[in-house]
């Protein structure tokens, strides 16, 4: 029997203090590639976030998800529109996150943007990446620090574009991604979701995301307040 421990998220009631709540929880997990696989940690995991909180609601986001809200909601699958100076390009967010990161040797790699032919995760030149400088999208250059900003600034617009499925998320209490190990990751479309919803039930998320750079201050600003985010 083999363990792990991962994060899960909920909304802040305070976000300008802490943009959201994370805790880890410690559950049975079932290696392997396979869906079936990867659902049945899911339900672990979720089982032993139940022992915790009885009564929450908890949703997968990930293509693994077991709900179809939650794998509408993956990365790969949420769809976002930017406009690239000439018109509107429409994507999955992935695809922009990926598509935009420069490194030393190479980068932005707008084609993974453009064909979806392209892994936007196993694109050749993406992994031959060395010494990753940034994110530069259609011309704009994104703040590296916080680490998280540019990820969460794209999903966030994208769950904006999707209000019907932005809606839906106020039916949870507690998200979760079956994918994401915080050792070997930084962004994670869960705590994105805990952020998206922190911010609306302040009503301050129009405000935060009118701009790259507004969004930019708050992050900042709440990272001088020992957010643990």
């Amino acid at each position: 029997m083999k363990f792990a421990t991962r994060p899960y998220y909920y909304a802040s009631n305070n976000p300008k203090m802490q943009l959201i709540n994370a805790k880890d929880v410690k559950f049975e997990y079932f290696s392997g590639f396979a869906r079936e696989r990867k659902q049945k940690s899911i339900e672990s995991m979720h089982k032993a976030i139940k022992k915790l909180y009885p009564q929450a609601k908890i949703l997968e986001i990930s293509k693994a998800s077991p709900n179809q809200l939650g794998q509408k909601l993956s990365a790969f699958n949420l769809k976002l529109k930017v406009f690239n100076g000439i018109q509107d390009i429409t994507a999955s967010v992935e695809r922009f996150f990926q598509g935009s990161k420069v490194f030393n040797n190479g980068g932005p790699f707008e084609e993974i943007i453009f064909n979806e032919n392209i892994h936007p995760k196993k694109y050749d030149k993406l992994k031959k990446g060395c010494n990753f400088q940034g994110f530069k999208l259609f011309g704009k250059c994104y703040s590296t620090e916080p680490v998280t900003f540019f990820y969460d600034w794209l999903y966030i617009n994208a769950l904006k574009q999707n209000s019907i499925l932005a809606t839906e998320l106020e039916n949870y209490d507690i998200f979760t991604d079956i994918e994401f190990n915080p050792n070997k990751s930084l962004s994670c479309q869960a705590a994105t979701v805990a952020l998206f919803l922190s911010l609306k039930k302040a009503g301050t998320l129009d405000k935060a995301t009118k701009t790259s750079d507004e969004f930019l201050k708050l992050r900042l600003s709440v990272i001088d307040n020992q957010s643990l985010f």
